[in-house]
């Protein structure tokens, strides 16, 4: 009888933090709407140092952007991420393919 007890404990435990665990895992993630709302704009990182010698530029559906302080971590290729950005006052590049920003916030996506 109490081995009956002691497993069904085990499986309620084990049931219960199954559930816990995937409504914080819901709550973390956000909807494109909701990062759209935070100032984020979706984004990836493609390579084109060997096609034009721009280096790393962030391709929109609308866009190519050239973003002068791109982070080292962030320098890979297809990588997808949620941007917020500004257009520097002042910026000369020789890439003509991309548009200078600054970066001021960014997350993978």
């Amino acid at each position: 009888m109490k081995l009956y007890v002691l497993i069904f404990i085990a499986v309620f435990s084990a049931c219960a933090g199954g559930k816990d665990a995937s409504k914080t895992n819901m709550a973390d993630s956000k909807t494109e709407e909701e990062w759209a709302i935070d100032g984020y704009t979706a984004g990836t990182i493609q390579d084109f140092s060997l096609l034009d010698g721009c280096g790393f530029l962030i391709v929109m559906n609308d866009a190519q952007l050239l973003p002068i302080n791109l982070a080292e971590e962030f320098k890979k290729n297809n990588l997808s991420i949620w941007v917020k950005y500004h257009y520097p006052k002042a910026a000369q590049t020789t890439c003509m393919k991309g548009k200078p920003i600054l970066i001021d916030e960014i997350k993978l996506r």
